[in-house]
Order: structure tokens, then C-alpha cells, then sequence
């Protein structure tokens, strides 16, 4: 049987796994930002993406 260690210790040498793991982090970060916006009182999609806004700017990026 496969020790869970010698698995992850081997998944943080891979390069390739810590860049997807960078960008799960950062894609949970800015998502969380977005959650935390939408749960003001009278907030939706429209109001908080106006076409200026730093966020619209973001997720057109995406």
C-alpha cells in the first residue's frame, strides 16, 4: 500500500501540480471577494458589473 506522504510529497516537487494549485487558490480567492460583494442588501450581477468596474474588468479577463 501507497503512504498518503510519499503521494503529496511527490505532488509538491511536480511544478505543474503547484502552478494548478496556485490557480485553484487564486481563482477561490477572487471568487470569495465576489461572494462577499453579492451579499449586500439589493446587490445582483447587474449592479455590481457596471462596465467600469475593476470586477467586470476581471472576469472578462476570464
Amino acid at each position: 500500500m501507497k503512504s498518503d506522504t510519499t503521494e503529496l510529497e511527490n505532488q509538491m516537487a511536480d511544478a505543474q501540480f503547484l502552478a494548478d494549485l496556485a490557480f485553484l487558490t487564486d481563482m477561490t480567492s477572487h471568487l470569495n471577494e465576489l461572494n462577499l460583494k453579492l451579499q449586500g442588501k439589493q446587490q445582483n450581477i447587474a449592479k455590481l458589473f457596471g462596465h467600469n468596474s475593476d470586477d467586470y474588468c476581471w472576469m472578462r479577463k476570464i
